[in-house]
């Protein structure tokens, strides 16, 4: 592809997308596909389990994704598992880190849910939203103006997942509660 014809996000802190694009970003929020409500904790504790030095330190973030059908049909037998998960100094850095593997082994960050530790900013949902992620949990809190891009986007954002609780602040519909 031409460089005129490619699309970067950029991957710092405050480059939230101009006015109006976060909307036109494609992601697949009408796929009408439902999470249980159990599998929310169930992501908090992986991304504790799955992020050695995050769990020791708390020094750095971590994200990860998990492959969508596994979190929507969990089996009683089966513990949760991510399909990669990487750590950084950098919150940005570490959903560029678990997008990017998606890309270079042919998997559509479209079929997975990210779970990260850091504060969702407007430029982190931006990412998930270009991505086609519709699903993205946190420990950590939401900015209001990702709030408002996950809504438009269609992206249930759920923050602060800790422990059994947590807070759903888009899109609350994706979620099952049986």
């Amino acid at each position: 592809a031409r460089l005129a014809e490619l699309r970067f996000v950029a991957s710092g802190c405050g480059q939230a997308p101009p006015a109006g694009e976060a909307q036109d970003s494609p992601v697949g929020g009408d796929s009408g596909a439902t999470l249980p409500w159990a599998s929310v904790p169930a992501l908090a504790r992986l991304i504790q389990a799955a992020s050695p030095v995050f769990g020791a330190t708390g020094g750095v973030h971590a994200a990860a994704l998990v492959r969508w059908d596994d979190v929507a049909n969990p089996t009683p037998d089966a513990a949760l598992a991510p399909l990669v998960v990487r750590e950084d100094i950098g919150r940005h850095n570490t959903v560029d880190k678990v997008v990017g593997w998606c890309l270079r082994n042919g998997i559509s960050p479209a079929a997975t849910v990210l779970v990260t530790t850091g504060r969702l900013s407007a430029d982190l949902i931006h990412k998930a939203a270009v991505a086609g992620v519709e699903v993205v949990v946190s420990r950590s809190a939401p900015t209001d103006v990702a709030v408002e891009i996950a809504e438009a986007a269609g992206i249930t954002l759920i923050g602060f997942a800790r422990h059994d609780r947590s807070n759903v602040y888009s899109n609350w519909w994706r979620l099952r509660l049986t």
